[in-house]
């Protein structure tokens, strides 16, 4: 997990996997520097992508006022 190669290839993954729709964001273990997301073992990790529902509207706080 911590090899130069390893690195670039999950990089490379969240990568492609941030250009799917409806995927909004992606998260990785580097970019957490979670444990949560590593195996035990350190040999696994995980990339969380984020997404919003089809037809949902992003809201910014300053849209969010009355």
């Amino acid at each position: 997990m911590d090899s130069p190669a390893t690195e670039r290839a999950g990089r490379e993954l969240a990568a492609e996997v941030s250009d799917v729709p409806p995927v909004t964001d992606v998260t990785s273990y580097r970019d957490a520097d979670s444990t949560a997301l590593r195996g035990e073992e350190g040999r696994r990790a995980l990339i969380w992508p984020a997404s919003r529902p089809q037809g949902a509207r992003h809201r910014h706080g300053a849209d969010c006022a009355d």
